[in-house]
Order: structure tokens, then C-alpha cells, then sequence
């Protein structure tokens, strides 16, 4: 009796029946950033033109889980992600290799990640995980097959990897298999709650076979439907020599694939952090006043104080209130004086508004402000010295000020303390090197220093570290890159540093892979820095401060050049278990966001009278709308373009310009062909409006020409992805009208036919907002200049395609001493300014 009784208690035991069945979060969500130093992507590849490689890096970002509801002893689970990564090297046995930049995994867009949990026994079943691999050799052999790219996701793209691997319902074309597996857990406390997890998975992509399952369209692949890869970056020192490495720029076609070849993707994603959360991260509203930038902040409670700074003419003197809670503004007590790169710090339950300038041509100033939320202000005793563009904390109630530009104009390394209480300044050990224009931030029982500029021009990645206990210095490793003008924050053991410029009065801290994009920089355990998730929007100058686990940026300045400011009224709010959020008050854009809708961020910058251009931004629109080709507009039916399209409205110099469709992250819209122009740019203004919005954008200003071409390729609505974008392939037809691609060549001294916008006025010039006549030939006035493997091509006649906006059809022959070749380069040239390079194939 006893034995069986000891059989049942194990048999009970194994089952989990002895315990209690796990606990869910009440809200049925839980999401946390990932661990730093235990995630990472890598891949092994098999029998690619330079052999076997391998390349693995960390990752870093958040993981959230969304739970069904129970059925009896069982839940299903969803998974949703979205991680960055380090720039690891790719290595094969030749010696060749690929610098893996721009490295992004998320959840698929398009197919769902879920598991069933045992809430008894903690085990999991049905696991299927499906993700998105991209970096810029994805980007580059998305660009040379002519794949679907999506670097935001959302849609399908690739490079995807599935876990478990799929199982092909055909014989592979080879035997070779590698090792695969899944392993996924969920970890518990005492109590059985949910506090982490843990997936470590190997995946099988045999990209030969890609062809063979109908995912990609049937203009993609080689000539012989092959998968082309693009050529190394570069062979390492003491491999193969430079004369036979095969590199892109020995082998602009690509290299085609091996049939063998595979892909064994790694993919590991721990995180011990998760935490119960109770829907999407609360997008906060823009601060009122209007745009400013160089302002300060600081976190009094649960509200951020806002003060200061510049709005482009003037140093401001207003105040505003975000409350966390409710997720609104308020006006708040104008501040005594004008305050611009003052610096803000919250101690002794008041804010300290301390520095700065209080005109835009003024001198720095010495002036301490103190605001009490109850009494409002009050004049504090004054720096010792004057600091404009100072680093402020606060540390066991008291500030702390550190460096800054002196009244001569010179960076210092002064500084100070004030304590409250005994209501006095006193020196502090000077820092060890001069700095203006950096960010600070509290980490534990020390000040952080981050970046800022020492020798007034440049800006460095030093980062300088006071501890008020021992009142001593010492240096933490440098960033991944300098910044001046960013702000940096503390958030779940993490150094988060956000913004900046390059240099002082330089440009915007923006990377050349993502276009747009700016990489936050993540100090982990004070040791190493790794690359963080982007802000949606780059900007410097901004006023932050941190309120409970949430990370607010207010306003700055979107300059890309810094030589004159453009201040920002919205917020950027960022989790470390829910990633960034923008406001959504108005639309969200820029200039440098405004672009030839064919070449968008690899084209042209100015516009042109009848171009199709595209905005991208953030909650541009709704729901995606097309501009029908023809509609009722209450008394006849007519193919001209809406002035209006699911609420959105865009003027091009003041002009109404006709929308060819909307989504939430696009605008595309019609030049007004009536807008004067020349060969010589001239500033107009674009603004877009949103109807509902209770504050409109600000307008943009943007170059306009008579002239300013861009080719279309097969972008399937890509926008960011530099390397997938340039070189591209472009719509074109061959002479037969059939579409030019791998298996369907162009000849040397045929006629091709590209399609372009930008090419400017035409004769006879459709009526406004009307698409091009079906009857009538609308020809270019200004004949472009066609460059086929950068030789000149005779063009035949460039002219807007009938029953089309702002789309031009350019028939040009190939000219006899081009190259052949899958990959071979064509720009449409008008003056001095060139499109987009796109390729064709030719033989």
C-alpha cells in the first residue's frame, strides 16, 4: 500500500497536480525589454560561392506576450518582438566577408507567433515562432532578386525564418540537412507567476527552393530563376588576394546562388523582466505653445515640468505640465525669464531652472530659478559662473551642474553643487576634460556625462562619471558614436542615450543604412554599449525627463543640417517593455521626409511642377486609401485627382495639390503642374492636414525645379532601406512592351521604355488636378538625358502616360557600347540633377 501511494505522489509530482496552476496577468499581457548580453542572432551558411560562413551577434529590444483566454488547464499564447543588433562580421573559409550593419529581428507581420501553455505542468506545445531577419546583405540580395522588402514590417518580406523549419512538400535538391531545434519556457516565482522567458531555436532556409513555392513574384530571381547574391564586402588579410576576391564591386550582377546552398539561422531571446501591462503604451498628446527646442525638463511626481527654449526666432518664457496619468497637457506659470540649453533638475520637491541664455543673440547667464508646484516661483541663489548649454542632476537632494559655455565663448570644465537646504553653491573637483552640450543622467550612486563637445566644434564620445559620495571622477567607456544636444536617461538598468548632433551646428546624428533612422545608445551594467531601438523621429535639443518606467523627449530641433533651427512641438515616448511611441495630435514629418515618390530616400531631395511625390512620416492618415480612377463627385463622374482623401489634405507653395492615395506612414500627391519654376531652386512650403486633428503641422519647407527626374523600381513600398533602394531594379519594358527582367532581357541598340516622375512641365499641360488625357500626347518641354551604363542614350520621346498623374513614360535606345549584364546601371539626368540609379538587365 505504502509503495503505491509513493508511485501516485511521483506520478502526481511529475504531472505537476501538486502545485498550483500558473498565474496569469489579469490583463492578459506581460512584456519586457530582452536581456542584452544573453539574446542574439546569429547564422551559419552553407555553400555560398565563398563557402561556409558564420556571423552571430547580440540583440536588443522588447519581447511581449499576449495570452487567450483558459480553456480548462490550457492557454495559447502570442508572441510579438522587435530587437536591433550589434554590427558583427560574417566570415566564410575563402576568407571573404560581409559586414553585417543595420542588423533588425521582429515577429512576422503576416503570420502569427503562438504556443499552447500547460497551466499545470508549465509545458509548451504547438510552438511555432515565424521571424524577420533583415541587415544590409538581406537588403542587398532583396535588391538584387527583386524581393519585397519591408525594413518597418507590417507586410511579407523577407529574409524570413521559421521555427520549427518548414517541411517543403518536395524533394530538395539536395541531402544535406543541418541541425535544428526549438526550446521555449516560461520562468516562474514562488508564487507561479510569469517572469521571464526563454527561446533558443535553429531554423533551415534552403533559399534555392524559394523559387519553387510561389512566395515571390515572377519577375524576381536570376535569368535562370536563381537566387543572386551579392559579392563580399572584402576578403580578410593573409585569404584570398583582392584580385580574386569576390567582391560587389568585381561582380556587380551578383554571384548566382549554389544550388545547395542554405541558410541555419540562429535565433536566441531571453528576458527576465516581463511585467504585467495593460494595453498599448499611452501615446502622449504635443505639448502646447507650439514648437520649441533647447528647452528644459525635469520629472516633479507624476508630471513633467517643460520651460524655455527656442522657437526658431526668439528664446521662449513659457511653461507647460504633461501629466502622466491622465495623458495631458496643461499651460503652466510662465517663467520669470526667457530660458534657452537651460538645464532642469527636480530636488527638495522643487525644480531648478538654472543657466542657459534668455535671448538668441544674449550672452550666458547665471540665473537659478526655483519653482515649488505649490507657490510657483522664486529666485534661488545664482551659479558662481555663467553656463550656457550646461549637463544638471540631482543627487540625495541636492544639483548639480557641470560644464557648459562660458561668456567668452570658450567649454568649461567647472562644477558645482547647490543644496537646498543650506541654500549654496560650492566647486566641486573640475571634470577632466571641458564639455558643453552634453546629457547627464543618474545611474545608481553615480552622475553620468555623456558626449557633448570639448573643443567646440567637434563632439566626442567621452563619458565622464562623478560620484558625489567620494566627490571624485572617472571615465566609463565611450559611446558608440558622439553626440551633441542629445538627452540620456536611466530605465531598467540601462544608460539610454537618445538625439544629437555629429558637431556642434552639424548634422543630425542619422545613419547611412536606415534612411532617416538614428540609433539610440544603451549603456549596459556601466561595462559596454550596444545599439538600441530607433526613435520614430531624429531630432537634437530635445527637453527629457523620465516618469515611472517611461522615457518622455519634448520637442528639439529636426535641422539635418543644424545651421538654422526647427523646433518640434511633438513627444517621443519611449519603454523599455514596449519600444517608442510618437504623438499623434497632428501629422508627424519633415522635410528630409519629403521626397520623389519613384526615388524616394536614394532620389532627388528638390520636387518638380506634375512630380508625384511622397511623404513619410507618422499618423499621416488612416486606414490606406487609393484615389480611385474615376468618381462621382455629386454631378458627373471624373478621373481628376481628389483634393481630399480620407481627411487628408496636402498644399504644395500654398497651391491645393491633387492626393493619389494616404496611408498612416505615406502621403503621395501631385505637384501642382501650375507652381513656377526654374533651373535655379527656390524654397516652397508643404503641409499636410489631417482632418479631426485639433492642431495642425507646421509646414516644411522644400526646393522646388523645373526639373527633378526619378526612376521607378520595385520598392513594393519600401522607404528606409538605403542599400535595397540604390541600384535597384527599374519598371521598365523591353521593345516587345514586355517587362524587362532576369528572364526577359533588353539588347543593345533596342528600344527600352522607363517609367519616371519629376520631369517637370509639359505641352499641352493637363487642366489642374486632372490626370494626363487618354486622347491628347502631353510631352515633355524639357527632353532629360538618359545615362545606360553611364553612356548616353538617344531618347525617343519622354511623355506622361495617358489616364496617369505625374507618371512619365521615357523611350530610349540602348546605346551598342553598353554592358551587358543582370545588374546594369541607368539615371535619367535633367540639368544638374540626377535620379535615383536604377538597373536593367540587358543582353
Amino acid at each position: 500500500m505504502k509503495r503505491l501511494v509513493a508511485l501516485a505522489f511521483a506520478s502526481a509530482l511529475a504531472a505537476g497536480l501538486l502545485f498550483a496552476q500558473i498565474q496569469l496577468p489579469a490583463s492578459g499581457h506581460l512584456a519586457g525589454p530582452v536581456d542584452d548580453l544573453k539574446s542574439s542572432l546569429g547564422d551559419d551558411i552553407f555553400n555560398y560561392p565563398f563557402g561556409k560562413g558564420f556571423g552571430a551577434g547580440p540583440v536588443h529590444g522588447w519581447i511581449a506576450v499576449d495570452f487567450d483566454r483558459p480553456s480548462g488547464r490550457k492557454v495559447r499564447f502570442h508572441l510579438r518582438w522587435q530587437t536591433v543588433g550589434d554590427e558583427p562580421f560574417i566570415t566564410f573559409a575563402s576568407g571573404a566577408y560581409f559586414h553585417a550593419k543595420a542588423i533588425a529581428n521582429f515577429n512576422s507581420g503576416v503570420q502569427d507567433s503562438f504556443g499552447d501553455l500547460n497551466l499545470d505542468t508549465g509545458e509548451i506545445k504547438n510552438l511555432e515562432l515565424h521571424a524577420i531577419f533583415q541587415n544590409v546583405l538581406v537588403h542587398k540580395t532583396s535588391r538584387n532578386n527583386r524581393f519585397p522588402l519591408q525594413s518597418l514590417g507590417g507586410r511579407f518580406t523577407v529574409l524570413f525564418g521559421d521555427y520549427p523549419a518548414i517541411e517543403f512538400p518536395f524533394p530538395l535538391p539536395f541531402s544535406q540537412r543541418p541541425e535544428t531545434f526549438n526550446k521555449f519556457s516560461f520562468f516562474l516565482d514562488g508564487e507561479r507567476r510569469i517572469t521571464g522567458l526563454s527561446f533558443q531555436g535553429k531554423s533551415f532556409v534552403p533559399i534555392t527552393v524559394v523559387p519553387n513555392v510561389a512566395l515571390m513574384p515572377t519577375y524576381a530571381f536570376g535569368r535562370r530563376g536563381n537566387t543572386v547574391i551579392p559579392g563580399a564586402d572584402g576578403c580578410l588579410p593573409g585569404t584570398t588576394s583582392a584580385e580574386s576576391c569576390l567582391t560587389d564591386a568585381r561582380f556587380p550582377d551578383g554571384l548566382p546562388s549554389p544550388d545547395d546552398a542554405f541558410l541555419n539561422p540562429t535565433l536566441i531571446m531571453v528576458s527576465d523582466e516581463l511585467q504585467e501591462i495593460t494595453g498599448p503604451m499611452p501615446v502622449p498628446p504635443v505639448r502646447p505653445g507650439g514648437p520649441a527646442s533647447g528647452a528644459a525638463a525635469a520629472a516633479l511626481g507624476n508630471r513633467l515640468y517643460m520651460f524655455g527654449g527656442f522657437d526658431g526666432s526668439k528664446a521662449l518664457d513659457r511653461a507647460a505640465v504633461y501629466d502622466a496619468a491622465s495623458n495631458a497637457w496643461s499651460v503652466g506659470e510662465t517663467v520669470p525669464r526667457a530660458a534657452w540649453h537651460a538645464c532642469a533638475v527636480a530636488a527638495a520637491g522643487k525644480i531648478y531652472l538654472i543657466g542657459g541664455r534668455e535671448r538668441a543673440d544674449g550672452a550666458p547667464v547665471a540665473s537659478v530659478h526655483a519653482f515649488d508646484s505649490g507657490s510657483g516661483w522664486s529666485v534661488a541663489p545664482a551659479l558662481p559662473a555663467v553656463a550656457d548649454f550646461p549637463a544638471c542632476a540631482a543627487w540625495n537632494e541636492r544639483v548639480y551642474v557641470f560644464g557648459g559655455w562660458s561668456s567668452a565663448g570658450a567649454v568649461t570644465r567647472a562644477a558645482w553643487v547647490f543644496d537646498p537646504a543650506a541654500g549654496h553653491w560650492a566647486a566641486l573637483p573640475p571634470m577632466p576634460a571641458p564639455l558643453a552640450g552634453a546629457a547627464a543622467t543618474v545611474v545608481g550612486n553615480e552622475i553620468f556625462i555623456v558626449n557633448g563637445t570639448q573643443d567646440g566644434v567637434s563632439a566626442t564620445q567621452r563619458v565622464f562619471v562623478f560620484n558625489p559620495s567620494t566627490v571624485s571622477w572617472r571615465e566609463a567607456p565611450p559611446s558608440l558614436r558622439g553626440v551633441y544636444g542629445a538627452t540620456a536617461a536611466y530605465l531598467s538598468g540601462r544608460l539610454l542615450v537618445a538625439g544629437g548632433r555629429l558637431a556642434v551646428n552639424g548634422p543630425l546624428d542619422v545613419g547611412a543604412f536606415l534612411y532617416q533612422s538614428q540609433a539610440m545608445q544603451a549603456l549596459i551594467q556601466g561595462k559596454q554599449w550596444f545599439a538600441g531601438p530607433d526613435p520614430p523621429l531624429p531630432i537634437a535639443d530635445s527637453a527629457g525627463a523620465v516618469i515611472g518606467q517611461s522615457w518622455y523627449i519634448v520637442g528639439g530641433d529636426v535641422s539635418p543640417n543644424g545651421q538654422s533651427a526647427i523646433p518640434q512641438d511633438v513627444v517621443q515616448a519611449f519603454a523599455t517593455a514596449r519600444g517608442w511611441v510618437i504623438s499623434d495630435t497632428h501629422p508627424v514629418y519633415t522635410s528630409e521626409m519629403v521626397r520623389n515618390a519613384a526615388g524616394l530616400s536614394v532620389g532627388p531631395a528638390a520636387i518638380a511642377p506634375g512630380a508625384l511625390v511622397a511623404i513619410t512620416g507618422y499618423h499621416l492618415g488612416g486606414a490606406p486609401r487609393t484615389a480611385p480612377p474615376a468618381r462621382f463627385n455629386g454631378q458627373v463622374f471624373t478621373s481628376d485627382l481628389p483634393v481630399e482623401l480620407a481627411g487628408v489634405r496636402v498644399t504644395v507653395g500654398g497651391t491645393t495639390a491633387g492626393i493619389v492615395s494616404v496611408a498612416p506612414g505615406r502621403v503621395d500627391f501631385q505637384v501642382p503642374f501650375t507652381l513656377q519654376a526654374s533651373s535655379e531652386p527656390r524654397p516652397v512650403e508643404v503641409q499636410v492636414t489631417r482632418a479631426g486633428s485639433p492642431v495642425a503641422a507646421s509646414p516644411v519647407t522644400v526646393q522646388l525645379v523645373e526639373s527633378a527626374p526619378g526612376i521607378f523600381n520595385y520598392s513594393h513600398g519600401e522607404i528606409r532601406a538605403i542599400a535595397h533602394l540604390d541600384l535597384l531594379a527599374a519598371v521598365a519594358y523591353n521593345a516587345g512592351g514586355r517587362l524587362n527582367y532576369g528572364s526577359q532581357p533588353a539588347h543593345r541598340g533596342e528600344a527600352v521604355t522607363l517609367l519616371a516622375t519629376g520631369l517637370g512641365d509639359v505641352e499641352p499641360r493637363p487642366e489642374p488636378l486632372q490626370r494626363a488625357s487618354r486622347v491628347a500626347v502631353s510631352a515633355a518641354l524639357r527632353t532629360p538625358e538618359v545615362l545606360i551604363d553611364g553612356k548616353l542614350a538617344a531618347v525617343q520621346f519622354a511623355r506622361l502616360v495617358p489616364g496617369e498623374a505625374g507618371i512619365y513614360e521615357v523611350k530610349v535606345i540602348i546605346p551598342a557600347d553598353a554592358r551587358t549584364g543582370f545588374r546594369v546601371p541607368v539615371q535619367i539626368r535633367s540639368g544638374d540633377i540626377l535620379s535615383n540609379r536604377a538597373i536593367l538587365v540587358i543582353e
